[in-house]
């Protein structure tokens, strides 16, 4: 009998071990903890300095498009920052002065120069091969193209006086069609409607109105005033102004493109050259309606020892989060999905606005 108490005692604390030791490991309801997924780590493309031009844009999340050239003509190739990868895309006897990718990516335009009198721009599909070109006279060329309709894009050509000649181009219908706006630098507004101002030659430092064109039905109007410069974004426009009887501060407004309806606001240091209004560069994220800038430290200066911060701004929220405190105004430009931007002049690092950390993507040999 003493026997089977013992047993049996030996028996329940056995148990309660392995209950105890199970309830120390995991929780009621829960399941075992799975490692934590680290995100891949970037990997630098080594290059010759000497035929490197620039990191064009992205061709996706994951890959960038890089252009290099030498004497034998340009070379344009893909990329991706996380394998290591790089395998040739695009090669031309005419220098490649840019690429840009239409907003999904679908289609990439090329822009290349035959003489200095001349262009070219090539569209190419994303296995890199020309279904469309269009040459023109030309001493530089600005374009852009419609977020609302991928297969447009709006073209300035500029002659060596800078008289300039726009254009239509329809990928669809393989046509160009001219248009004589009073202004260049125009930027889509809506599917069919341009938006642009009048440069002011004479106080390059004033307000100026906000007008649109209609391709449609070629209708000209203005629909806003008193403002400095202008961004147009998918779904959004943002106008900079002068903040009234704040020297040196400027306000940054939102609205709905197609209404004009005021989403958001918020107010923050403009600076000036003998030129004009320098806006600092910007970018906005419509996946999640954030936008980024980098914002001046010290009103009324551009010293470098000032400096800038780059800001995130909510246009949900209204909350202004500074991601980095010192860092150069320099161009940057938003991956398809929005966390990370190409960075820099050659677009030579990768900022991650997750993680805030800069990373240098392109290494000279």
């Amino acid at each position: 009998m003493g026997k089977k108490v013992y047993v049996l005692l030996f028996i329940l604390c056995i148990l309660a071990g392995c209950e105890l030791h199970s309830a120390e490991g995991t929780k009621d309801g829960e399941q075992n903890p799975q490692p934590v997924k680290q995100s891949p780590s970037i990997k630098a493309l080594k290059v010759d300095g000497s035929s490197f031009f620039s990191v064009g844009d992205w061709y996706d999340d994951e890959s960038v498009l890089v252009m290099e050239d030498d004497e034998k003509g340009s070379r344009i190739y893909l990329y991706n920052i996380y394998t290591g990868e790089k395998k040739r895309f695009f090669e031309s006897e005419n220098r490649i002065i840019s690429v840009k990718a239409n907003r999904d990516h679908t289609y990439f335009l090329i822009q290349t120069t035959i003489s200095d009198q001349q262009a070219e721009l090539l569209f190419l599909n994303q296995q890199g091969e020309i279904i469309q070109s269009f040459q023109m006279d030309s001493f530089d060329v600005q374009y852009v193209w419609n977020p609302y309709h991928q297969d447009q894009v709006f073209v300035t050509s500029f002659f060596e006086d800078w008289t300039f000649q726009s254009f239509l181009l329809d990928l669809s219908n393989k046509t160009h069609e001219k248009y004589m706006l009073s202004q260049p630098f125009a930027q889509w507004l809506t599917q069919s409607v341009l938006a642009y101002i009048p440069i002011n030659q004479d106080d390059p430092l004033g307000d100026v109105p906000l007008l649109v064109h209609d391709v449609h039905t070629k209708e000209e109007k203005q629909v806003l005033n008193e403002i400095v410069s202008f961004s147009a974004f998918p779904g959004t426009l943002l106008t900079m102004e002068l903040q009234q009887g704040e020297e040196g501060s400027g306000v940054y407004t939102f609205y709905k493109s197609d209404t004009l309806q005021k989403i958001q606001s918020f107010s923050m240091p403009l600076v000036s050259d003998i030129s004009g209004w320098i806006i600092p560069y910007h970018q906005f994220n419509p996946v999640n309606d954030m936008f980024y800038i980098f914002q001046p430290r010290a009103l009324e200066t551009m010293a470098e020892e000032e400096g800038f911060e780059l800001l995130s701004f909510s246009l949900k929220t209204g909350k202004k989060e500074v991601i980095f405190d010192q860092i150069d105004n320099v161009p940057f430009k938003l991956s398809p999905n929005g966390q990370l931007g190409l960075m820099g002049y050659q677009s030579e690092k990768i900022i991650d606005l997750k993680t805030k950390k800069i990373i240098s993507i392109i290494e000279f040999t």
